[in-house]
């Protein structure tokens, strides 16, 4: 999404990004205008909602025909109130419309065009040469490191999960990335949630792939399965 601030400053970048991917320039004066109105609803609504407060801090001291006044512009400010909230509302749909139709900036020196202009940089090792080549869905699923039926029943469509070695392999690129930020200088560090005995459960996640036990899982850490199994047995005393 295009930073506001980017486009207030500068503009000609963001044109100069739109021709360069050959989309229509004019969606940049849109955005303009949408930003300009959006802020103008703001500022508007703000100044109701104070003269809305002001008034109310007024009406306990006022008796008379100044309170009847008071009471009426309070009636009268209440509709504005409401109206310029719903006119702030508008403005910030049509603003995000209006993000939403302009792409990221392009990066400088990228070539101009759409997806079919691109450049190629290099290429890295030898093109296997594959009668009949699979995307990276079928191999997931033939290697069962991808479980997307399992995935769609939980969460819907376009859900996963990644199994066996699928999930080992995201946990390598995690250290990978982990290990290079480290190396890079950057310290690690790792936030513990604390919460009642009861609800201690040990950090890993467990597939019913196997009788279940009463035991705790060997894998994991002494102070958590420790903790699993004080539970287990409390919840057993209570029931």
């Amino acid at each position: 999404m295009i930073d506001l601030r980017l486009l207030r400053e500068d503009p000609d970048t963001v044109r100069a990004s739109q021709r360069l991917r050959g989309d229509s320039v004019d969606a940049v004066d849109d955005l303009l205008r949408a930003d300009e109105s959006r802020r103008s609803a703001v500022a508007s609504f703000e100044a109701l909602r104070a003269e809305q407060k002001q008034l109310g801090k007024l009406m306990p001291k006022a008796a008379g025909d100044e309170k009847a006044a008071l009471l009426a512009r309070t009636k009268d400010l209440s509709a504005a109130v409401k109206a310029a909230e719903a006119a702030v509302n508008e403005a910030e749909t049509a603003l995000r419309n209006a993000q939403f139709a302009i792409a990221n900036v392009v990066q400088e020196g990228a070539p101009g065009g759409g997806e079919d202009d691109y450049v190629v940089l290099r290429e890295v090792g030898e093109r296997p040469a594959l009668d009949s080549p699979r995307d990276h869905l079928e191999l997931g699923e033939r290697l069962g490191a991808i479980d997307t039926e399992r995935g769609a029943k939980v969460s819907g469509a376009r859900f996963y999960y990644l199994t066996g070695v699928g999930a080992l392999l995201q946990l390598g690129l995690l250290q990978m990335g982990l290990w290079q930020a480290v190396e890079a200088g950057f310290t690690r560090s790792s936030r513990r949630c604390w919460s009642s005995r009861s609800r201690w459960r040990a950090p890993v996640s467990w597939a019913r792939t196997r009788p279940r036990s009463t035991t705790c899982p060997p894998t994991t850490s002494t102070w958590s399965a420790r903790a699993r199994c004080r539970s287990r047995r409390t919840t057993r005393t209570r029931s």
